[in-house]
């Protein structure tokens, strides 16, 4: 009669106990690395859910435009008491000033809260981007069932219970947590065999991401040499950057172009013809 470990290692072979095993963590970086190549910082683990740039920028403005609302109401309201000599209308401009200067204070307040987005921001923002897409390809894969994992003892852990709505993780941990009934325990730590992981990754394609960070730096850097609006045209700045960055679609750059471009550079027009950017 066979034993509880040759039965637990049937599912997988008899050589189970030399493969080796990852944990969620390693097979996290892994994928983040295949996705991402160089891109990949190694500290995406750690990061943290984070409100993208261009929203913070949007928030920003709204406040900085509100500011500028109540500074400007309150040089009108100046402006009138410097003009009056009524004390009844002084009385009211008096109480109209003390309304704006409290505008004033509340919106600088706000942009204190929401200052405007830096390099820091976006790459904090970047980072928790990655690390979504990473844990996303990783745990969808398993979900689906493509990917097997068991519990470092070859005990199968079934793909249902990575459905269930009460299933949850941590990557770091390498550990799931799901009813009893789905996994026999409360708690289970994960792995996943080497041969069987590296069999999966083969089959995810790498992210493009890598490719729009590469055009995005090169469409800053275009913006920082020429402030002013440039003689040559979108589309010449298309062909540089396709030619400068393998893989790099039209569509990737028009994307980003409508992102980067100040205004001025997107209006129609005759131009003055200059070399096109290198």
């Amino acid at each position: 009669m066979p034993s509880k470990k040759q039965k637990s290692g049937a599912a997988y072979g008899s050589d189970w106990w030399n493969l080796r095993p990852f944990t969620l963590s390693e097979a996290f970086e892994r994928v983040g690395r295949r996705l991402f190549g160089d891109e990949w910082a190694g500290q995406e683990w750690s990061a943290h859910q984070c409100t993208s740039p261009e929203e913070r920028l949007s928030s920003y403005d709204q406040h900085d435009h509100l500011l500028e609302q109540a500074e400007a109401e309150e040089m009108e309201v100046q402006a009138r008491m410097a003009a009056t000599t009524n004390d009844l209308e002084m009385g009211e401009l008096r109480q109209a000033r003390a309304e704006a200067q409290n505008k004033i204070t509340a919106a600088r307040l706000a942009l204190a809260r929401h200052p405007k987005p830096t390099d820091i921001d976006r790459w904090q923002f970047e980072t928790f981007q990655r690390k979504c897409a990473a844990e996303a390809t990783l745990m969808g894969a398993i979900r689906k069932g493509e990917l097997r994992v068991h519990d470092g003892r070859n005990g199968p852990i079934g793909y249902v219970a990575f459905s269930h709505p009460k299933f949850h993780y941590n990557v770091e941990m390498s550990a799931v947590w799901a009813p009893k009934y789905t996994l026999g325990r409360r708690r289970v730590p994960v792995r996943i065999d080497e041969r069987d992981f590296y069999t999966w990754l083969q089959s995810v394609s790498p992210s493009s991401e890598p490719l729009k960070q590469r055009c995005r730096d090169l469409l800053r850097m275009w913006v920082a040499q020429s402030p002013e609006r440039p003689a040559i045209t979108k589309t010449e700045y298309r062909k540089t950057a396709r030619n400068q960055i393998d893989g790099l679609t039209k569509r990737m750059f028009d994307s980003l172009w409508d992102q980067e471009a100040p205004a001025d550079w997107k209006l129609p027009g005759p131009r003055t013809r200059r070399k096109s950017p290198h």
